[in-house]
């Protein structure tokens, strides 16, 4: 980041000396300009004092002259676009090192979160279950089949997610990712402590395949559902935190991070 900056700091240099050489440029194209001011009338009252002075002569002057200004004025447009290119370049850089900053403090600040979850900071699943699930919710309700759901009710699940995060300030009840029995020891010792009936194997089945584990870890994340009804809103963080770390560990599996 340090080496981007100092390119940064270059350009912005590089741009402030095109820009001096523009502000020559300009003084030189008006000192051209006044000096064939004062010329033309120093030939214009020259030649009515004297009528016998060689016209052809004066012609000569006034063509040297306009080929002085024409000079001045080109070069003074080659500096005005040298200006504005290094300026462009400046802006354009600054404009990517500071996305790549944001970038990287939210990447810092998600490994924090997943390196701090810990499991027992995971609530009972029937805690707040009543108020989670008000009566007309438009979305699925979280049961446990017998087997693992087919792929058309996965589908239809996610159609109910993409309802449901259209808005976390109005989400009154959270979408519970579907759960069936799992052989793992570990999820069935683990059940009592989560906020989900879905262990991590039932997440990870979910999300296996062509879903965009970019975008689902930018939804799922916790910070996202601060903007969640106040007495829903740590419940549903911390639902929210158990799906995130399942895929937040599949995406860095699958980018190599």
């Amino acid at each position: 980041m340090e080496a981007m900056w100092q390119g940064i700091y270059k350009l912005h240099a590089d741009y402030k000396v095109a820009e001096s050489a523009f502000m020559a440029a300009k003084r030189m194209c008006t000192s051209y300009e006044r000096a064939l001011s004062n010329s033309i009338l120093f030939l214009t009252e020259t030649m009515r004092e004297n009528m016998k002075c060689d016209e052809v002569v004066a012609n000569k002057n006034t063509a040297h002259l306009s080929a002085l200004r024409d000079h001045a004025e080109k070069h003074k447009r080659l500096s005005e676009r040298e200006m504005q290119s290094a300026w462009e370049a400046y802006k354009a850089a600054h404009i990517r090192a500071d996305k790549q900053q944001r970038v990287h403090d939210w990447k810092r600040r998600t490994e924090k979160d997943a390196k701090d979850y810990k499991p027992s900071d995971r609530e009972h699943p029937n805690q707040h279950r009543q108020q989670n699930q008000p009566k007309g919710s438009s979305l699925p309700k979280p049961t446990a089949t017998r087997q693992k759901p087919s792929r058309e009710s996965i589908a239809e699940w996610f159609k109910a997610l993409d309802v449901a995060f259209a808005s976390y300030s109005s989400l009154r009840r959270f979408p519970n990712p579907p759960s069936w029995p799992c052989s793992r020891p570990r999820c069935s010792s683990d059940k009592s402590s989560r906020a989900l009936d879905a262990c991590e194997c039932n997440i990870k089945h979910l999300f296996e395949g062509s879903r965009d584990l970019r975008a689902e870890r930018l939804r799922w994340h916790p910070d996202k559902f601060s903007r969640a009804p106040v007495e829903s809103r740590e419940a549903f963080q911390k639902k929210a935190k158990e799906v995130f770390v399942v895929i937040d560990a599949m995406y860095k599996k699958e980018t190599g991070i």
